[in-house]
């Protein structure tokens, strides 16, 4: 079955470079530029959503806490983002369940493709 994967950016040109790296690898791609546009294209079928940080609107947090808060607990969310974390705080974030992973922009394809993989249990 095909993985459903939402990217949740409101910088088009880097949600459309993340859409271009992973569609090609046979996934289904929605976007939405924002949380609260993100919440309405989420299902039980969403698999994984990687995420921004900074958007206008709803926090990113508030959107995981959404899901989770719906039981929408097998969906998996990842971090895309800026923003710099040290690696305590990334742990952190992981350990208590918030995000499977942490992805710093700039990114490199192979290793966005990798993380993405590895989120969805692919490798």
């Amino acid at each position: 079955m095909t993985k459903k994967i939402l990217v949740v950016d409101d910088e088009p040109h880097i949600a459309k470079a993340i859409e271009l790296a992973l569609s090609g690898q046979g996934y289904d791609i929605k976007r939405a530029s924002n949380a609260d546009e993100a919440w309405k294209l989420i299902d039980e079928n969403t698999d994984l959503i990687l995420l921004d940080l900074m958007m206008p609107g709803t926090r990113p947090v508030d959107l995981i806490r959404n899901i989770r808060d719906h039981e929408l607990t097998k969906i998996k969310c990842m971090y895309v983002s800026a923003v710099p974390f040290t690696n305590d705080q990334k742990e952190k974030m992981i350990k208590e369940g918030v995000i499977v992973d942490f992805i710093q922009k700039p990114f490199d394809n192979d290793d966005l493709l990798k993380r993405v993989k590895t989120a969805l249990g692919e490798q």
